[in-house]
């Protein structure tokens, strides 16, 4: 079997056993493509339902949920949903409890604010430009830590901790090309 077969064959078989939800928390506008890898969450608001606004993977072994790519500052969509709404909707679809969530990660962040801000932690924490870091909230790192809790994806965490009944105890970037966001939640 050529290699080209083998790909053709994991794309139909991928394609297959994918399957489409109609709609997050009642909103028609939001469908979900769920497959093996990821749910790819699309709404009519962005790119007219043609790209994913998000993609999620749940962990629920770390008790993790990671957004790639999230384009929610685009969605145009009207009463449009939060991603911490998105998120927690599919969350509790896979049968966990909010206060089960251990840390929400941002992987890929393509949200501009979000990007202004790891900038000026960098900066206020004397690091180079593409430089991976974690915080805790201590003194020294007071200024990154409100930025980050002050950009978009720090205050969807936040809403998701103060529904999980926790707090934020621990922020990581780490450059992966583009940042990758790590948000730890503890008691």
């Amino acid at each position: 079997m050529k290699l080209s077969s083998v790909s053709g064959l994991f794309l139909a078989l991928s394609w297959n056993i994918s399957h489409v939800f109609c709609a997050i928390l009642g909103n028609a506008a939001y469908t979900i493509r769920d497959s093996a890898l990821a749910k790819s969450v699309f709404t009519t608001g962005y790119k007219d339902g043609k790209e994913a606004v998000v993609r999620v993977m749940i962990d629920p072994f770390d008790y993790k949920i990671t957004a790639k790519s999230a384009w929610n500052a685009l969605d145009k969509t009207e009463n449009r949903l939060h991603l911490n709404q998105i998120l927690s909707a599919l969350w509790e679809d896979d049968g966990l409890r909010p206060g089960e969530m251990e840390a929400v990660e941002y992987s890929w962040i393509v949200n501009e604010i979000t990007k202004t801000a790891i900038r000026a932690c960098r900066q206020s924490l004397g690091l180079a430009s593409d430089a991976s870091f974690k915080i805790t909230n201590k003194p020294d790192e007071r200024n990154a830590w409100n930025a980050l809790l002050a950009c978009p994806f720090g205050k969807v965490s936040q809403r998701l901790a103060d529904a999980a009944g926790k707090r934020i105890v621990a922020m990581q970037v780490t450059d992966s090309g583009l940042d990758d966001l790590l948000v730890q939640f503890g008691r």
